[in-house]
């Protein structure tokens, strides 16, 4: 952008963005545009060391910066950054000072950026359990439901019952059964010969023998 170095400067001038956003020199001339913190020249150098995709330093006088880079940087500043990455920095953990070694910056700003030991956890979104109001046609119209008639009671007079009396099928009484005699009355109700001929025809000679006939008995005078 044309313009990008008033706007920067502008940032700048912020009491917010005055010091360096790792050891709080003051009058910081360079910025991690993905992170969207000022930075002293020492700080800078340690970002550089660091992995591109998590910091990337441009210079705040000298480098071209995109209308996103700007962006990113009106959006966070160093007060917003240290809110979100030391949110739950233990009082132990050291800040390092102007004094301190390019390693110990290191090893801040990889745990403070890449590893995000402190970094506040943004708290799940609630849904809200109220259901949609459903979309209704303004063409759309409800039939009003009737219920049907009752069916007319109709009383009969003495004459028509009588009548139907007359004229209805009389249904006709149920007759007892007979019972069936026993085996020893029908053998006694029934011919000899004619039963001996009827199981003759059978043809079971276990049968015939009952009704074989016997041979007379001859008697010795």
């Amino acid at each position: 952008m044309s313009n990008y170095k008033d706007e920067v400067n502008k940032l700048l001038r912020l009491e917010s963005n005055k010091g360096c956003a790792e050891c709080d020199q003051r009058a910081p001339l360079w910025a991690s545009v993905t992170l969207g913190v000022f930075l002293c020249t020492r700080c800078a150098s340690v970002h550089r060391h660091v992995s591109k995709p998590v910091t990337f330093v441009r210079s705040c006088t000298l480098d071209e910066w995109t209308e996103e880079q700007l962006r990113k940087m009106q959006s966070m500043g160093n007060v917003k950054s240290r809110e979100l990455y030391e949110a739950k920095m233990p009082r132990n953990v050291v800040r390092p000072g102007r004094d301190a070694t390019f390693q110990q910056v290191e090893t801040f700003v990889r745990q403070k950026y890449e590893h995000k030991l402190w970094m506040k956890k943004e708290e799940p979104k609630i849904q809200s359990k109220t259901q949609p109001v459903p979309k209704t046609n303004l063409l759309s119209f409800e039939v009003e439901q009737v219920a049907p008639a009752p069916k007319p009671v109709i009383q009969k007079s003495k004459n028509d019952v009588t009548e139907w009396l007359r004229t209805e099928p009389q249904t006709k009484p149920v007759q007892p059964k007979k019972e069936l005699p026993s085996l020893e009355d029908f053998f006694a109700e029934q011919n000899q010969d004619d039963l001996f001929n009827m199981v003759k025809t059978t043809k079971n000679q276990n049968i015939m023998n009952l009704f074989e006939k016997p041979a007379p008995v001859r008697v010795a005078w």
